[in-house]
């Protein structure tokens, strides 16, 4: 769940970013890079191809690039909270029949006894399965 509040997140940041994009639109923001270029194109002599320029709002773009990426995180935010709903509803039917104060400690832990209380668990300290956690006998 950490990780969907996570995209949540990003995509709010994306679409504060594109809001701020957007205010900055106006007459400035055209990018029209080659202004030359209509004159230099011909048709062998008779005239030039076309009588306008090709211009594009820079904004425009950046506005579209943000919003984009947060439609994204909210997708990602989806499949995640799907996913752990899913873990969730495998982890019920597996543990079903299982205590819910059973369900609360891992099954890796190691119970011993303490003299000062009846029971005390800790992790094993096993590397792996089969090897030992003090010297090996030789």
């Amino acid at each position: 769940m950490a990780s969907a509040r996570e995209h949540d997140q990003n995509a709010e940041a994306h679409e504060l970013a594109a809001g701020e994009v957007e205010l900055q639109r106006g007459p400035g923001t055209l990018a029209c890079p080659d202004l030359t270029l209509n004159d230099q194109l011909t048709t062998g002599g008779i005239g030039r191809v076309t009588d306008w320029q090709p211009c594009w709002d820079v904004t425009e773009e950046a506005d579209m690039r943000h919003r984009y990426a947060a439609d994204a995180e909210r997708r990602a935010a989806q499949r995640e909270r799907q996913g752990a709903a899913q873990l969730a509803r495998a982890e019920m039917a597996a543990c079903r029949g299982i205590p819910e104060p059973e369900r609360q400690h891992s099954v890796f832990a190691i119970v011993r006894r303490s003299p000062r209380s009846s029971r005390t668990a800790s992790p094993a300290r096993s590397a792996a399965p089969g090897s030992c956690s003090s010297p090996c006998p030789a």
